[in-house]
């Protein structure tokens, strides 16, 4: 009686170490990114969203929305800490999309900062409601605790916690696009990535997809909604808002900035100098013809691959791996923005520890351990800090590792979303055949 006691005790034991465990590394994880805020809120007026209520309150005053001034220069600091040199980080969205940002014009920065985080975290609220709902995703007590953990050690939320992004708000037209494409009413499906990529133009990257699984309608309606968004902004802003803001897309400089996850900015870090990093080898030359090699080649693949998925969860498998691979071409591939690809990802890893993952054979039972090894390569660079990307400089291996751990996950996770189609069966071979129905 007294061992089979013992043999009790001990298992409830180590599960309340767990819980306790979980609950005190989700308490310093939070902490950790209410400091994040913080520091933003401290700088805001050279915060990205600073920067976006400085352009609501600019166009209000007849000012150049665009033309924000010389407060809002950030100093970029070398690894001494001295000021090396001032980078204006523009706001690159479209006018149109400032239409929300009017009502808040009138607050001070602060004040109005305080309402878009409560817009921003009820605009999240509703979207992980929605992505647990229709990912099936059952949450235990245990499950629940994990998953609060995951959510704080996230790499992608202390980037919004310290920039103050549109992130949480773009999510849920993404999400909405995902669910309705799911359930097959791509009409509306198109509605919101139209609106989503008139916000995000990266985001087009789902127009060619569209045409090749002839989802014509889908891609008349996600044109339209962008046009009209378009349209709505020439009317309220005018041209000269519009110049201004396709002059800040071509006056972009800063690729080499960790939080970029691009390929580009992979490349601008590991050929060239910058503030904070050794480059590996120094072949500035390189950077645009491989760039434009290996984001084509990403982007084919993943054309192909979402264009000739057989296998029954072929919309989560494509809108992962289009939003991934949008952030690995595009030149400015922000770690917040991994957020959009969370529904997708979420219903197709949990595929593969469900009923989903039955008799895999031959090539697909090595996709299948391939997939969860890519996974588990992701994640280190998921959740990595970002002052921990400026860990052990100057060094070009760290320049190469920690310095673009974003970019790794990244890609490795495009990879993983490769691999479950294999596992599905996917062929390459079947582009040809979807080409001539």
């Amino acid at each position: 009686m007294t061992g089979a006691s013992g043999a009790e005790v001990r298992p409830r034991l180590f599960s309340a170490l767990g819980r306790t465990a979980v609950t005190l590394a989700c308490l310093a994880l939070l902490g950790w990114n209410v400091a994040l805020v913080l520091v933003m809120e401290r700088g805001i007026v050279r915060s990205d969203f600073g920067k976006l209520h400085a352009s609501a309150r600019a166009f209000l005053a007849g000012r150049d929305m665009y033309d924000l001034g010389p407060a809002t220069l950030s100093p970029v600091r070398g690894m001494t800490g001295e000021v090396l040199h001032y980078i204006q980080f523009l706001n690159l969205n479209p006018p149109h999309f400032h239409l929300i940002l009017l009502p808040l014009a009138p607050l001070s920065a602060r004040w109005a900062l305080a309402v878009w985080g409560m817009a921003s975290l009820v605009c999240l609220a509703l979207s992980l409601r929605l992505i647990a709902r229709e990912s099936g995703i059952a949450l235990t007590p245990w499950r629940r605790r994990l998953a609060a953990l995951a959510f704080l050690s996230f790499a992608g939320l202390g980037a919004v916690a310290v920039t103050g992004q549109v992130s949480f708000i773009l999510l849920l037209p993404v999400t909405l696009a995902w669910i309705r494409a799911r359930r097959g009413k791509w009409a509306e499906a198109g509605i919101y990535l139209g609106l989503a990529m008139s916000v995000k133009p990266f985001l087009a990257i789902f127009l060619p997809y569209l045409v090749l699984r002839r989802r014509f309608v889908a891609l008349g309606t996600a044109v339209g909604a962008a046009a009209g968004a378009f349209l709505v902004g020439l009317g309220v802003f005018g041209w000269d808002a519009h110049r201004s803001w396709i002059a800040g897309l071509s006056a972009v400089s800063w690729e080499w900035v960790a939080m970029n996850a691009s390929v580009l900015g992979f490349l601008t870090r590991v050929l060239a100098p910058s503030a904070y990093y050794v480059p590996a080898l120094e072949a500035p030359g390189l950077i645009g013809p491989a760039w434009l090699l290996l984001s084509g080649a990403i982007g084919v693949v993943t054309l192909a691959v979402a264009a000739a998925d057989p296998g029954d969860r072929a919309v989560d498998r494509a809108f992962g791996l289009l939003l991934l691979a949008a952030l690995l071409v595009s030149p400015l591939g922000w770690t917040y923005y991994w957020w959009l690809a969370l529904g997708p990802m979420l219903a197709v890893v949990a595929s593969w520890w469900g009923r989903d993952a039955r008799g895999e054979r031959s090539l697909a039972s090595s996709a299948g351990r391939w997939r969860r090894a890519l996974l588990l390569v992701a994640v280190p660079g998921l959740v990595w800090p970002l002052p921990a990307t400026v860990a052990f400089q100057p060094s070009a291996w760290a320049t190469v590792l920690p310095g673009s751990a974003y970019f790794w996950a990244t890609l490795a996770l495009w990879a993983a979303l490769i691999a479950d189609w294999r596992v599905a069966g996917g062929r390459l071979s079947a582009v040809a055949g979807l080409l001539r129905r």
